[in-house]
């Protein structure tokens, strides 16, 4: 049923379909823009509920002492459409003094002047920072009736905004950060019409700007206690959990939409920090560009142009890397950790939840288990525990909270300690650096876990600020800065040296605040992975990038050797054989699969490096056939990857189902197969049947139960029917190969046809032929139509022989095609044919040579029964003298007829070859009451079998008794 509900979603959802141009909480009004609007009431009272979720929850950080009394929810804002408004043109030249604002009536003239206060004095600061708005204006400020508009409502047809009355404090304390609200609604505003389709990008680039101006503003404003405000602890908080296509669902954890906001909001002051005029250059590149507000690509493009390189690393590899940005929904169960690291304990919470193809995410009871782990090495046991329930139901649904001390954990307290949280098949890992932070009278402003070596220095270079190096503490370091906490936003680069001198350089972008750095540098990815490879051809991967690298010398022969045979496909060669021989192949990498063929068993240590916690585990999927590899040392489940194409993510099957991709094929025993685990080091083809490149992501997800190989005429005849075929040489076999009908079915080439990956060796091949459908030289596995019509289906198959001798068709299985429908194979070279449910299989003598391989042609005929080709209209048995009997045969068609006695057992005694019959022209055989050796045969009672058989293979039989007497 799971595949009929798939084909169900084929039809209402396609590669390439219109990616959403306005961000995920735009509500769109009716018409007119003032009929009561229940979408927006329903909004406004999700707001409410998730509003008082946060406060309690806020309180409760506050009871832990895990947060300041002061901390700060961000305030959720929402964009109101009328679809039949007049939607403004972005005109050819900007504003340049900012954006222009009235006031609609029920304002007081206090609060006027308040904001007309507050907002003049940042409009030439947001100007600065995001540059002209898109339109001059102006927007309308609208005074809303309490909380029910939460964190403000923009209507971006009319230009209004309306949010609350200001606070007292506004121009002074501004506790509730309302001026910090108020910009970044305002900068929204800058932006509109033309806002961008993904939340990560719009609201995550106008509350960072927020926080730029703001600063601008009031350099003394303490952003560090708005719980959205979370660049301190980025690095431990940038989990693939955190991507999602919304940050508001229909249905979600309150805490979530939280954190997602103020991960994005982080990520962009991480490229601000490094270039300052990137939200400017951004708008402008963007304005100009137009249309681009859903394209993904174009967007990064846009910003690679604005910042070039962040973190060390260019544009496109750093997006890669920051899993808020990504706004694909990845469907299945998630498991997120927040982490507050504190002196001596460190805050967790644990968040479980189901995420739907719509983004929605529900909360999932469980219970997570925790491991903790010193840095050499060793277990620990906090008295806290080592589990945490997390519930469905009550006031935190979907997360569960612990706070797990260390004490006397070492002479020298300070360390890097290792928490692996489980739950249910999931696993995460998080550092805390434990005894690095300080107490809270005397806190340490940079602080964090260094992950791949214990020991070593840390030079960190912070711009203007002199720093001498620090120690490296057993994975764990910290640092003072001179004049308290970082007052400003800036690229810093940590140099790493350990005891070789070898020197490690990384970069992070920091802000106000302290930060929590986790430096990866290296080692803890180094690896030595030890691997027997048996003789013969198979397809392999590697989980490791080793050191060494030219494969060849890594597998004992010398460079360049012509004994050591690999290959690799390269996808983007014109070539029909797109094939790279060694030494012309690329390097052994995670996510690479090749072929090697070895005359003996070899053993190889790889000494290399295993892909980093963070490692996105992405391949890039070129049009047409790739070869992939598994990057984990354990097995993957292949149907627990993703395909992304732009903004949309799809599972494996439901690519496939959108004729996107194919299946996943491995190579065993000589064939290709689809199986449910990619095996460490194991390869296999993958087909991209789009023009464009797409990215297949990995993750471990739930591994496969089993190694079992799919049933592909099962998983492809959901709801109808279907049989598999299979070819045979004396050294060779293929039986990837389906035909039959299925509900949702396509005309033409559609998701249940399979193409097979390209040939190897001289193994025997059977494909599909689709000649007015096919992709140009393509080979399918699968044939699936929709019905058979009432003059029956034909169905065309090619057997590809590399080698000169006996080749077998062979159909072992028609008990699923329904009784009223007959089959018939015919060879369409020699013209013979054959009913295929009264016979087993077809054998030919093929002249292919590796060199030069034969193709021969079938066709396999599915009609209605009509009249029965052959029956067996007399058949009479009369016993004669010396034991003997007269035997009387007459059918409908032309036959060939065997005769067989047999005792009552079943036992042959013995056979008799008769004369072709010709039809309706009876002919008589004689028994002359003797078994195969020559000999009488007992009195007693015997079975005489009639077999009559066409030319084309339809077999009838009939029995009778006889009774022999003396």
């Amino acid at each position: 049923m799971l595949m009929r509900a798939l084909l169900c979603m084929l039809f209402f959802v396609a590669l390439g379909a219109t990616a959403r141009t306005m961000p995920g909480n735009t509500i769109y009004l009716p018409d007119d823009g003032r009929a009561p609007s229940p979408a927006l009431e329903a909004h406004r009272g999700r707001l409410a509920v998730q509003r008082s979720v946060l406060e309690r929850y806020r309180q409760r950080l506050i009871r832990a002492k895990a947060i300041s009394p002061r901390a700060v929810l961000p305030r959720v804002d929402t964009f109101l459409v009328t679809p039949g408004g007049r939607a403004m043109a972005l005109p050819a030249t900007r504003q340049v003094t900012g954006l222009s604002y009235t006031f609609a009536e029920g304002w007081t003239d206090t609060e006027k002047l308040a904001l007309t206060t507050f907002l003049d004095a940042a409009m030439s600061k947001m100007v600065s920072v995001y540059g002209p708005p898109a339109t001059a204006g102006p927007i309308t400020l609208v005074k809303g009736l309490g909380t029910e508009v939460s964190g403000g409502e923009f209507n971006v047809t009319a230009m209004t905004l309306t949010v609350e009355a200001p606070p007292d404090d506004l121009a002074t304390d501004d506790s509730t950060h309302y001026g910090l609200n108020l910009i970044h609604l305002m900068l929204h505003a800058f932006r509109a019409p033309a806002l961008l389709g993904f939340d990560a990008w719009e609201e995550g680039m106008a509350r960072a700007a927020a926080d730029v101006v703001m600063l601008q503003m009031r350099p003394d404003f303490p952003l560090i206690y708005s719980l959205s405000y979370l660049l301190p602890l980025y690095d431990s908080l940038n989990q693939p959990a955190l991507a999602n296509s919304t940050f508001f669902p229909a249905q979600g954890i309150p805490q979530l939409q939280m954190w997602r906001i103020g991960m994005a909001e982080a990520a962009w002051l991480k490229v601000y920090a490094e270039h300052p005029s990137f939200f400017r250059d951004f708008n402008q590149a963007y304005y100009a560009a137009g249309g681009a507000a859903g394209n993904l690509t174009a967007l990064k493009s846009l910003a690679a142009g604005a910042a070039t390189m962040v973190e060390g690393f260019s544009f496109a590899d750093w997006y890669a890397r920051q899993h808020v940005l990504q706004p694909v929904a990845t469907v299945g169960r998630h498991l997120y950790v927040y982490p507050v690291p504190l002196l001596d304990n460190v805050s967790l919470q644990i968040y479980s939840y189901f995420t739907n193809a719509e983004g929605s995410e529900t909360a999932v009871a469980g219970t997570a288990a925790l491991e903790y782990w010193s840095f050499d090495n060793l277990p620990l046991y906090p008295e806290e525990g080592s589990e945490v329930a997390i519930s469905a139901t009550g006031d935190f649904t979907g997360v569960g909270f612990i706070n797990p001390s260390f004490y006397n954990i070492g002479d020298i307290p300070t360390q890097r300690i290792k928490i692996i949280v489980s739950l249910d098949g999931l696993r995460n890992v998080v550092y805390y650096p434990y005894y690095a932070r300080g107490t809270d009278e005397d806190e340490n402003e940079v602080f964090g876990a260094v992950v791949g070596a214990d020991s070593g220095s840390l030079r960190i270079y912070l711009p203007g600020v002199p720093l001498n190096a620090t120690p490296v503490v057993q994975g764990a370091f910290s640092q003072q800065l001179p004049n308290g906490d970082i007052t400003f936003f800036a690229p810093v680069k940590f140099v790493y040296t350990g005891s070789d001198n070898k020197e490690v350089t990384l970069w992070r972008n920091v802000g106000p605040g302290f930060y929590a750095p986790v430096l990866v540098v290296g080692s803890e990815t180094a690896a030595t992975l030890r691997r027997t490879f048996t003789p013969g051809l198979a397809l392999v991967s590697f989980p490791i990038t080793p050191n060494q690298a030219d494969p060849g010398v890594l597998f004992g022969y010398s460079a360049g050797s012509p004994d050591f045979r690999m290959a690799w496909w390269d996808p983007s060669l014109a070539d029909a054989s797109k094939y790279r021989l060694y030494p012309s192949v690329p390097p052994i990498a995670p996510g690479r699969a090749y072929w090697i063929d070895l005359l003996t068993s070899k053993t190889v240590d790889l000494v290399g490096n295993l892909p980093a916690s963070d490692d996105p585990r992405i391949l890039t999927l070129l049009p047409g056939w790739n070869m992939i590899g598994n990057t984990y040392t354990a097995p993957l489940n292949p149907w627990t990857m993703r395909i992304e194409s732009g903004s949309a993510a799809f599972s494996v099957r439901d690519a496939m189902l959108k004729n996107i991709i194919g299946p996943v094929w491995t190579y065993s025993g000589g064939n290709y197969v689809v199986r449910n685990t990619l095996d460490a080091w194991e390869g296999g083809w993958i087909y991209n049947n789009t023009g464009g490149q797409l990215v297949l992501r990995q993750t471990t997800g739930r591994a496969a139960t089993r190694a079992a190989d799919v049933e592909m005429t099962r998983l492809l005849t959901e709801g109808g029917w279907g049989i598999a075929l299979q070819a045979r040489t004396t050294t060779s076999r293929d039986s990837a190969a389906v035909l039959g009908v299925a509900p949702g079915a396509q005309p033409g080439i559609d998701g249940l046809d399979w193409q097979k990956p390209p040939a190897i060796g001289r193994t025997v091949r059977l494909a599909f032929v689709h000649p007015s459908r096919a992709t140009v030289g393509a080979q399918y596995a699968s044939d699936i139509r929709g019905s058979v019509g009432a003059l029956g289906e034909t169905w065309e198959v090619e057997i590809t022989s590399r080698e000169t001798g006996s080749v077998s068709l062979l159909w072992p299985n028609l008990k699923a095609v329904p009784p009223q429908y007959q089959m018939i194979l015919e060879d369409a070279v020699s013209g013979a044919r054959q009913y295929m449910r009264t016979t087993p299989a077809y054998s030919y003598l093929s002249r292919g040579t590796v060199e030069a391989p034969e193709a021969r042609r079938f066709r396999i005929i599915v009609e209605t029964r009509r009249d029965v080709p052959l029956q067996i209209t007399r058949f009479q048995v009369t016993p004669t003298r010396s034991r003997g009997a007269s035997i009387q045969v007459a059918t409908t068609s032309a036959a060939y007829l065997t005769l067989q006695i047999r005792s009552p057992l079943g036992k042959l005694i013995r056979t008799i070859t008769v004369p072709a019959s010709r039809a309706n022209d009876p002919i008589v055989v004689g028994w002359d009451g003797r078994g195969t050796g020559g000999k009488l045969v007992p009195t007693g009672t015997y079975l005489i079998m009639l077999t009559a058989r066409t030319a084309e293979g339809f077999v009838t039989r009939r029995s009778l008794p006889l009774v022999v007497r003396e």
